[in-house]
């Protein structure tokens, strides 16, 4: 009944909670270190106990952190990743049993941990097959709520010898994973619908793979933007382990991926250390440019000159696509089946490609 007895006490039985995280994964074994997310909250406790309790609150704020006061991190990461992705999703049943999803799972990963109520679950694990976790997990309930972070990657920016700037893109951009591996470049993925399903693209769905569904599935196919939370763990991430984060968004007249990535950025510490850069391109035509300010990026142009290099690359860069079967475009809604209709009887096969402003 009494908050300044209750918190004191949440405090407490928080701190013992986090101390015993360092022996519930073989990772922070290892390292002898608690984990982060609940050292977080422990923090997040003991300020609202503090607060309560003392009830004062600085009357200024702490200055912001300029470039100048920015230093990197410089440990190393120690042993193997074993799986490649960070991988989570929310399950939504009337009744859900955690030991029988667990066991469907636990084939696929480490690091598994499933927690919630029998109605809700937050399911996460380690796996190098998102889609086959979120596969698993349909059978039991609805799934929401999808992510999958590619830890290959973050550990490859931890020691990697330029941590200048850090290259990132969405996944409308099209470049070999060999490439995409190279040249040291971070993907956000876009989302993939065909009616109430979801997917994380190239991820969760493969291009072979939304091909076929494209020719199975009834449901028309549609596309959504990263969401907000995808695009700050990414600036996060990057921004304490790299100078500064170059975004390269395809075409913002085609998607509303760049005016997202503003806003996720605006609304992170150190946001005026991204620069956001909208490519008026998709698919190879923005998968060139990224290439490009990868390979800029790597040998050693940064800030305002690579900002300027980049600039060019995209208004001297056009996509041309020749289109052989409309079909799906009618389907989609974004093409009036009238159109079809005449380029089907005049013999016609459209080429398409982007103006100057990204149309």
């Amino acid at each position: 009944d009494d908050f300044t007895v209750l918190l004191p006490a949440m405090v407490s039985a928080a701190r013992l909670a986090l101390a015993a995280t360092t022996g519930q994964l073989e990772a922070l074994r290892k390292a002898g270190v608690v984990d982060a997310g609940a050292a977080g909250f422990c923090a997040i406790l003991e300020g609202c106990s503090d607060y309560l309790l003392s009830g004062s609150i600085r009357s200024t704020a702490p200055p912001p952190q300029t470039p100048a006061e920015f230093s990197l991190h410089t440990e190393h990461v120690t042993g193997d990743i074993r799986y490649r992705f960070c991988t989570e999703c929310m399950l939504i049943s009337p009744t859900l049993e955690p030991l029988i999803i667990r066991s469907a799972l636990d084939h696929l990963g480490d690091s598994m941990v499933i927690a919630g109520s029998s109605r809700r679950l937050r399911i996460h694990i380690h796996t190098d097959d998102p889609e086959e976790v979120f596969r698993l997990a349909a059978q039991f309930g609805d799934v929401h709520s999808t992510k999958a972070d590619d830890m290959h990657g973050q550990a490859k920016s931890l020691v990697r010898k330029n941590k200048g700037v850090a290259i990132v893109t969405d996944s409308a951009a099209d470049l070999p994973a060999e490439l995409i591996k190279e040249l040291d470049i971070h993907v956000v993925p876009l989302r993939v619908t065909f009616g109430s399903k979801s997917y994380l693209d190239k991820i969760s769905l493969n291009p072979a793979q939304f091909l076929a569904e494209l020719q199975r599935n009834p449901a028309p196919p549609g596309t959504s933007q990263p969401t907000q939370g995808d695009l700050r763990r990414m600036y996060e991430f990057l921004l304490t382990h790299c100078t500064e984060v170059l975004l390269i968004n395809l075409s913002s007249k085609l998607s509303g991926t760049y005016q997202a990535a503003c806003l996720a950025a605006s609304a992170v510490s150190g946001s005026g250390r991204i620069r956001i850069l909208d490519s008026a391109n998709v698919s190879v035509g923005q998968g060139l440019i990224v290439k490009r300010a990868g390979e800029l990026a790597a040998a050693g142009i940064t800030g305002t000159a690579l900002w300027t290099a980049v600039q060019e690359e995209i208004g001297s860069m056009r996509t041309f696509a020749l289109v052989t079967d409309l079909s799906n475009a009618v389907r989609s809604g974004r093409l009036k089946p009238v159109l079809k209709q005449v380029t089907d009887l005049l013999h016609l096969t459209p080429v398409l490609m982007n103006t100057r402003s990204g149309k």
